[in-house]
Order: structure tokens, then sequence, then C-alpha cells
């Protein structure tokens, strides 16, 4: 006779994690491509003008292009219960973090929401209960083989 393991409920977290995910990837694709199409959107100051740094700019569209396929990519990935997924999203938030801290010195007032979404999404991402879902499950002939 064969034993099946309880199924593991999902963590509700983990479903918000992933639709946040989707919802910055979309933004920051959107974004990203607007820019590179259109010359439009970048980095504004907290009085309201624009932060005028020309081809950094310009590589900021290419870069929120890039971001916002990752996110996209790790949304997936953490929908699936991959554990590539969580990888891939713990570093994406990191790197957000990472790169929303001297963008914020530099006084773009888009870096401070999107500092705080990073550091909630790795808050939850980090939970013991997340981080255990992503965990390989043993197989039914591991689990049922004796230990040698």
């Amino acid at each position: 006779m064969q034993q099946t393991q309880p199924v593991q409920k999902r963590p509700r977290s983990l479903t918000v994690v992933a639709v946040v995910l989707l919802l910055l990837g979309g933004f920051a694709l959107i974004g990203g491509v607007v820019h590179l199409l259109f010359g439009v959107g970048g980095l504004v100051s907290f009085s309201g003008t624009d932060v005028n740094l020309q081809n950094l700019a310009n590589a900021l569209g290419d870069l929120f292009t890039v971001e916002g396929l990752i996110l996209l990519v790790a949304a997936v990935g953490v929908l699936r219960v991959a554990s590539w997924g969580w990888k891939l999203s713990v570093g994406i938030v990191l790197v957000g973090i990472i790169t929303s801290v001297p963008v914020l010195v530099l006084g773009s007032v888009g870096a401070l929401p999107a500092l705080v979404v990073n550091l909630v999404l790795l808050y939850f991402l980090a939970r013991t209960k997340t981080r255990a879902y992503f965990k390989p499950k043993p197989t039914a002939t591991e689990a049922t083989m004796p230990a040698s």
C-alpha cells in the first residue's frame, strides 16, 4: 500500500508575491519600451523637475525592459513553485533594493516606493514558511525506501 504525502497548502503570501512580481514586471517592461520607443519617462526629482542624466536615462530604458522580463519570468517561477523561481525572485529583488538606494540619493521620487516594495517582497520571500515551500519534496520511491 502506497502512502501519499499530505498536500502542503500554498502560503497566501506566495501568491501575493507572484502577483506583485507580475505587476512590477509589466510596469517595468511597458515603461522601458515606452522610453526606448518615444523617449518619454525617466527620473523625477523631489521638486518635480526632471533629473537630466542623458546617457544614463537611455541606459535605464534598456535596463527597465530587461528587468521587466526578468520579473515576469521570476513570477512564473514562483507560481510554478520552482526553486529557480525563488532564487531569481530573491536576486531581482536584491538588485532592486541595491539600485533604489543610489537613485534615491540622486533625488528621484520614484525610488522610494520601489525600495519599500522590494523590501516587503524580500521579507515575504525570506520567511521560513515560504522558503520551505520551495524545498524539493521526496519522491514516492525515496519516501518509502529504508535509510541505508
